[in-house]
């Protein structure tokens, strides 16, 4: 079951990139797309969720339509808060987040291709698991991929139809960018991943599906990029029988080679080894992320982050 077909649609209802709206860093952006003041918020380190909440049930789903494994408890505590008492019928945006855990290993759990049971640790680590909400969507604005109100007046509707005890991240409204970098700095200091900054100018915040660009833009700590894994290699010595390093595709055909960065355990290292005729990561997407782009094109000092499974294309 994909999110569409929850919904009532066909399965292929949206395609790929075109399911949600997508974020984009802010030094991409051109300067006549950037008008202030624009709206704030924490980017928490967590995981993409679309909530589907209807008459007939409550699903979380990924970026790309997929529904996570092993959410239940999440879904029927939703589901308790029934239309037209609590929480009304809509798609809720939220980061689905633990820090209990590493992100690396709450996206593994929560994985909607995932197919091993859970750990008893795990097990309780989905106990802590819960959301943060930061935006929502009438059914029928989903369905058609736009919606034409103000990004403030879904927030409003959103914070209004959460119930009390619900986590809605705040808004903090930034007159420049200077003023949002340093709140940015703020922010990752506290240990977030950085901030997002959405169009205050009502005409320019509505939301559109597969929409990358001036909607919405982030500034987070160093860079990091969606790439697609091309080839993995394994460990010497004491690290044999482990993957030590994904060589991911990059620009102008280079490649960029990349450590399991923080998150990801010895044991995660060797089980992806132990797999790799049935589960390879040779074709899937990861976050990789780095300090910074190197004098010579390619990235200086770059780590393994999450699987991106609610990703279909790279960033390059």
């Amino acid at each position: 079951m994909n999110v569409f077909e929850h919904l009532g649609l066909q399965a292929d209802h949206r395609k790929g990139q075109k399911i949600t709206q997508h974020v984009k860093h802010i030094d991409e952006v051109p300067e006549s797309k950037k008008p202030w003041p624009m709206i704030g918020q924490v980017k928490k380190d967590g995981v993409y969720a679309l909530v589907a909440k209807t008459n007939h049930g409550t699903a979380i789903f990924s970026r790309t339509g997929k529904h996570y494994t092993n959410l239940e408890n999440l879904e029927s505590e939703i589901e308790a808060n029934k239309p037209g008492e609590l929480m009304g019928s809509a798609v809720y945006i939220a980061e689905l987040c633990n820090y209990e855990c590493s992100l690396e290993e709450l996206s593994g759990m929560v994985n909607p291709n995932r197919k091993k049971e859970l750990t008893p640790e795990q097990l309780e680590l989905m106990e802590t698991t819960y959301l943060e909400y930061h935006d929502s969507l009438f059914l029928h604005e989903f369905k058609n991929g736009y919606s034409a109100r103000p990004y403030a007046s879904r927030y409003a509707w959103m914070r209004t139809n959460l119930p009390d005890f619900y986590i809605a991240l705040d808004l903090y409204i930034l007159a420049s960018e200077e003023e949002a970098r340093k709140f940015a700095k703020k922010c990752i200091a506290n240990g977030e991943e950085g901030i997002v900054l959405k169009q205050y100018a009502t005409a320019l915040s509505d939301w559109k599906a597969g929409h990358k660009g001036y909607r919405m833009v982030k500034i987070v700590r160093g860079v990091d990029f969606d790439l697609l894994c091309v080839d993995t290699e394994e460990g010497t010595g004491k690290y044999a029988g482990k993957i030590a390093n994904l060589h991911f595709q990059w620009k102008d055909g280079k490649i960029v080679q990349a450590m399991l960065g923080k998150g990801w355990t010895h044991d995660m290292a060797e089980d992806m080894f132990n797999n790799l005729a049935t589960d390879s990561p040779v074709g899937k997407i990861f976050q990789v992320y780095a300090l910074q782009e190197s004098s010579k094109g390619l990235l200086r000092l770059p780590k393994v982050g999450e699987l991106r499974m609610d990703k279909t294309e790279p960033d390059v």
